[in-house]
């Protein structure tokens, strides 16, 4: 777990944001980041910074992003998808 201690007796749970497997991703599906900034609403820099972990996307921002890549918020943190019956 990453706990971040904020300095005012507040700990906060942070939760690492796979930036490789979105860069890979993005890669597979054969997208420029151009392509999947257009596709998410946002600008080319702030894909890049994403992918460079310099800036952590919001919720509905991951959520787009997954999206636009086709692939599900569970296996893009590496773990099983939902088996629907």
């Amino acid at each position: 777990m990453n706990f971040k201690h904020e300095g005012n007796g507040k700990w906060i749970y942070e939760i690492p944001i796979p930036t490789r497997s979105l860069r890979h991703a993005r890669i597979l599906r054969g997208m420029r980041m151009r392509d999947l900034a257009e596709a998410v609403g946002c600008d080319e820099s702030m894909i890049s910074k994403i992918e460079a972990g310099k800036v952590l996307p919001s919720l509905p921002m991951l959520d787009k992003l997954v999206t636009a890549l086709d692939r599900d918020m569970a296996s893009f943190f590496g773990l099983p998808s939902r088996i629907t019956r």
